[in-house]
């Protein structure tokens, strides 16, 4: 079986996010399997998943680059995959887009609306946001793009989430967030750990309901969490029936060839910063998840 594997750190061989080329880079976890995003066909499914059948076409998250479970993430041609921490596709979407969604939704679900607690996206709301696009925008590169952001929200912004976790978002999110608190805590959340002066924040692995290391300055053990993971199987099959729905649409993809040898080439342009505004899609062919109790497999594209 081929896949992508950390040799060592900063060095791997044989849908593309940051998150995989920080693991290689940052995160020591020698001979784990790399990769986060992926889609393909149901194969087979273990003996209790009772939400997917054979033949079901899906999309989802993996644990890359997880040293308790080295065998676990997507950049292989065998990839075991949780129950619950994936959705259908519908008619119209294809593999290439919705290979980029799986690790957008964990975040955005346990980021946004469980550790900040936003409201659900199927819960009322006095206004309607709109299909695409923001309030405001603002230049991250920009000296003062906290200070503007403070000013826009006449300092009363209380909430942010960092999809970067490194850099400018930090300062930019510190100066941001509302200076009083008298009456209410800013909260900050991030998808890695970080240097912040808040402690809040949330790591999207725990989405799978079982313990796992991570090795961030002498290591941190991660115990399973089912309230994480119960809720990612909500937020999971609620993205399921919005995206039915045509209520949000995919990041904008680059869909490359060359397998998982291509796969090192893109991992090399994210370490070097040369990927901006798009997701790198790969085409894996006659690829199939592992099964197992609790387990989907499936054919990856």
């Amino acid at each position: 079986m081929k896949a992508v594997k950390i040799q060592e750190v900063g060095k791997a061989a044989v849908a593309e996010v940051p998150t995989p080329q920080k693991h290689i880079h940052l995160i020591p976890s020698e001979g784990c399997t790399s990769g986060s995003d992926f889609a393909g066909v149901v194969q087979e499914v273990g003996s209790n998943v009772t939400t997917l059948k054979k033949g079901d076409r899906i999309a989802g998250v993996a644990h890359g680059g997880n040293s308790s479970h080295k065998e676990d993430g997507a950049f292989a041609e065998y990839v075991a995959v949780k129950e619950g921490i994936s959705f259908k596709l519908p008619d119209g979407v294809s593999f290439e887009e919705a290979a980029t969604g799986g690790v957008g939704i964990a975040t955005i679900g346990q980021g946004l609306y469980q550790s900040l607690q936003l409201p659900l996206p199927n819960q009322p709301s006095k206004e309607r946001f709109p299909s695409l696009g923001a309030d405001a925008v603002f230049d991250y590169n920009a000296p003062n793009c906290g200070a503007e952001i403070r000013k826009h929200t006449s300092n009363e912004l209380y909430y942010a989430f960092d999809c970067i976790s490194e850099g400018n978002p930090l300062p930019i999110c510190a100066e941001a967030l509302s200076s009083d608190v008298s009456t209410k805590k800013p909260m900050y959340s991030s998808v890695l750990f970080c240097e912040f002066p808040r402690t809040d924040s949330t790591l999207a692995y725990t989405i799978f309901g079982e313990p796992f290391y991570k090795a961030f300055g002498a290591g941190i053990d991660f115990p399973a969490s089912k309230e994480d993971y119960d809720f990612a199987k909500m937020f999971f099959k609620l993205s399921e029936r919005l995206l039915a729905e045509g209520k949000f649409k995919f990041h904008r993809v680059d869909v490359r060839n060359g397998g998982l040898e291509g796969v090192l080439e893109g991992l090399e342009e994210l370490r070097q910063g040369k990927v901006s505004g798009k997701k790198l899609v790969y085409r894996i062919t006659d690829i199939y998840i592992l099964a197992s109790s609790g387990y989907v497999p499936l054919t990856i594209t």
